[in-house]
């Protein structure tokens, strides 16, 4: 199937488990409940495509474009997803569970409600991300451009923000029990109704 052009084309429901479908111009495509377990789209261009509620566990994403592609409920469990462009995707409700998510442009994508325990997201651009709902427990934020983010409602419980600039951030109703938020910069940021016990707040500079 090498560098053949399916853009547009309907694959809803077909299952491509353990498939190679690389290098391949598949923009705007249909694969809504497909299965791609294990596929492998690297270097393939996916933008806008339809990918709602398909299987992708083990699937490989490396260099692949998915900006702006619809991946609303897809199960994403362990997806490989190396110098992948996010920008843009609706990831709402999608399960992002242990995939690693490092140094990817995640700026403007909706994942409300994603599940995201035990994933990585060290280096990763979310500026303007939409993570409302979201589950964030746990995690390690640290090295996260969070700033501008929408983390309204999501559960951060127990998550590491240690020195993290959060200016500007939405956290209203978020759960932040037993969070690391020492040393941040909360300037501007929206804590309205977000739960807070147990967090640690040491050195925090909420006027900046």
């Amino acid at each position: 199937l090498g560098a053949a052009n399916f853009k547009s084309m309907d694959f809803r429901g077909v299952n491509f488990t353990q498939t190679y479908l690389h290098v391949l111009n598949l923009s705007l495509a249909n694969f809504r409940n497909a299965n791609l377990c294990e596929t492998n789209f690297t270097s393939s261009n996916l933008s806008k495509a339809d990918l709602r509620d398909a299987t992708f566990k083990g699937t490989i994403f490396r260099l692949t474009d998915l900006s702006n592609a619809n991946l609303a409920g897809a199960d994403l469990t362990k997806a490989e997803f190396e110098n992948a462009n996010l920008c843009g995707a609706n990831l709402a409700g999608a399960n992002l569970r242990v995939v690693d998510l490092s140094g990817i442009d995640l700026s403007r994508a909706n994942l409300s409600g994603a599940d995201l325990r035990d994933a990585k997201l060290n280096g990763a651009d979310l500026k303007k991300t939409n993570l409302s709902g979201a589950n964030l427990s746990g995690m390690d934020l640290r090295n996260v451009e969070v700033k501008t983010t929408d983390l309204s409602g999501a559960v951060l419980h127990g998550a590491n923000l240690h020195g993290v600039d959060l200016r500007g951030t939405n956290l209203k109703n978020a759960d932040l029990v037993g969070a690391d938020l020492s040393e941040t910069t909360l300037g501007g940021a929206n804590l309205r109704g977000a739960d807070l016990r147990g967090t640690d707040l040491t050195r925090a500079d909420l006027a900046r």
